[in-house]
């Protein structure tokens, strides 16, 4: 395991669930191997939050949230890239092959693994994924 995760949850007008992630990295700048159990749904934002000062993560790191199960990142690379100094408010959506048309990214439930990788020794910041018992 690098790195270490603590989760706080929460609920959100009854329908939504935030799930709060705090990480702090390893000496290698990554943060591995820290399950996480999501409601199945699906993702309706996330939002990341960097660190300040000496804890601000090194500019353009990347952040998954990797399927147990499956290995992919539900994010669809969504958190890619990410600054330095500045959070960001994202939706996740998921296409079909010619992105004629596109869905919210669903979420089985189980088990998630927060992934960051680039961002400096011992660096910190904050991950919240929101997830919606609606389907639609």
């Amino acid at each position: 395991m690098a790195g270490s995760v603590v989760l706080t949850t929460s609920t959100k007008g009854g329908l939504i669930g935030k799930y709060s992630l705090a990480w702090t990295s390893d000496a290698a700048g990554n943060v591995s191997g820290n399950s996480v159990d999501l409601r199945h749904g699906t993702v309706a934002a996330f939002t990341t939050l960097p660190g300040s000062g000496a804890s601000a993560p090194t500019n353009l790191y990347d952040l998954k949230l990797l399927c147990d199960i499956h290995g992919v990142d539900i994010l669809n690379d969504s958190g890619l890239n990410l600054s330095s100094t500045l959070g960001s408010h994202q939706a996740v959506f998921s296409y079909n092959a010619d992105k004629s048309a596109y869905f919210r990214q669903f979420v089985h439930g189980g088990g998630y693994t927060l992934t960051i990788t680039g961002a400096g020794a011992t660096k910190s910041g904050i991950f919240d994924i929101y997830v919606s018992d609606s389907l639609f």
